[in-house]
């Protein structure tokens, strides 16, 4: 598997999971308006750092 396989496969996992305990925390009312920013606010975090990365290493090619 090339690495921008495995690193798309990881992105999908992570979304997947913060998406779910975002619907999971939504359905039994523990999530407030500041968590879902916090959690939203994280993954386009991880998301530039992920983009940054697979860029560096589509360059080094």
């Amino acid at each position: 598997m090339s690495i921008r396989g495995l690193v798309t496969v990881v992105i999908g996992v992570v979304a997947f999971v913060v998406v779910d305990a975002l619907i999971n925390a939504i359905i039994t009312g523990t999530d407030t308006g500041s968590v879902i920013i916090q959690t939203l606010l994280r993954v386009i975090v991880a998301a530039a750092i992920i983009v940054g990365v697979v860029m560096s290493i589509g360059v080094r090619r």
